[in-house]
């Protein structure tokens, strides 16, 4: 289950974020970030293999994760309207989950970077096919025009040496 976080229950009555919420929302986030990271692993794992069903799979979840990600932010970004006395500082968060914050969201954009590779490499490997495919007089073998323009394997007459041969 994805984590959710209320930011209107963080909020104090002179409008500051509670440092306990803002921690709950740090590790909520955290825990979005590693599903994220195993799942672009998974769909790249699915490109390598050039296995559709996970990849759309992968897709799909990781369209999942965004929305649930953005929706998170969205709510811990909500404010009250602000007050004239009111200020909001930012609440520092502990240097351990800080540093796991960003270590995460560094993993996650590297494997967003890797996945992007892999599937430009493998849209131009399908462009090739598609354009190998379409053409009838592309194959492994000699063309049959350049067999018909040879002459036999063996000479017929000595002296009739060519170098075409099949």
């Amino acid at each position: 289950m994805t984590p959710h976080f209320t930011p209107d229950a963080a909020l104090r009555p002179n409008g500051r974020v509670s440092p306990d919420h803002a921690v709950q929302a740090a590790q909520a986030s955290l825990v979005l970030l590693h599903e994220l990271e195993a799942s672009l692993e998974a769909t790249q794992k699915a490109v390598l293999a050039r296995d559709l069903a996970g990849l759309e799979q992968g897709t799909l979840e990781q369209i999942r994760l965004e929305q649930a990600f953005r929706e998170q932010w969205t709510q811990c970004r909500t404010r009250l309207p602000s007050n004239a006395g009111t200020s909001r500082s930012p609440v520092l968060l502990e240097p351990q989950l800080a540093a796991e914050l960003r270590a995460a969201g560094t993993r996650v954009l590297h494997l967003g970077r890797v996945q992007a590779a892999l599937l430009v490499r493998a849209q131009r490997s399908l462009r090739m096919i598609a354009s190998l495919a379409g053409r009838a007089d592309l194959g492994y073998g000699p063309s049959p025009a350049r067999i018909l323009s040879c002459p036999p394997a063996l000479p017929a007459t000595p002296g009739d040496e060519s170098l075409c041969r099949v």
